[in-house]
């Protein structure tokens, strides 16, 4: 009887183990919605989409590119700049259908953040953000009353880029 019930408890493991496996796998494919740049919904299987719509957080996120554009992999930026050359720009082409576009704070950068020891590539997911520079990427945080906010950023990656950080729009309510 003893034997009957360690079995028992072993394959009850077992299943609880596969569970939790097949349900991290699928869940990005849960979590991320692909959308264009009109802000129109794309099926998980596109193969070009503009905006990731984060379910968990609710936000909606830029997808940078290899292109020559505002949404270039390698555009870079200062905390003094990229309210003007960045957001400024993403808002006046009314990207996704929208034009409230702006600089994401630390809380919500920080969620997209997939932690990969001792990799080289981007910690994030490459599925939905495959152009993401593995390096640091612009974010502020609030100060005392939430009047005023100062830079900071969040570390995808091992590459160093001196002076400038790379930048990631998003839209959404803002976390608290």
């Amino acid at each position: 009887m003893g034997v009957s019930v360690n079995i028992k408890l072993l394959s009850v493991s077992v299943i609880v183990v596969c569970f939790l496996a097949i349900t991290s796998v699928a869940s990005a494919a849960d979590r991320f919605q692909k959308m264009d740049a009109q802000g129109k919904e794309l099926s998980d299987d596109a193969t070009e989409w503009a905006i990731v719509f984060d379910t968990k957080s609710e936000l909606y996120w830029e997808v940078k590119t290899g292109e020559q554009s505002i949404h270039s992999k390698d555009g870079v930026y200062n905390y003094g700049n990229v309210k003007d050359n960045f957001v400024a720009k993403i808002n006046a082409e009314n990207f996704g259908g929208h034009s409230d576009w702006r600089l994401p704070s630390t809380d919500e950068l920080v969620v997209l953040r997939k932690r990969k020891k001792n990799s080289p590539e981007a910690f994030i997911d490459l599925q939905y953000f495959p152009e993401t520079q593995p390096a640091r990427y612009m974010s502020h945080g609030w100060c005392g009353s939430k009047s005023e906010y100062q830079e900071e950023s969040i570390k995808f990656g091992k590459q160093k880029v001196k002076g400038a950080k790379y930048v990631r729009a998003v839209r959404g309510k803002p976390l608290e």
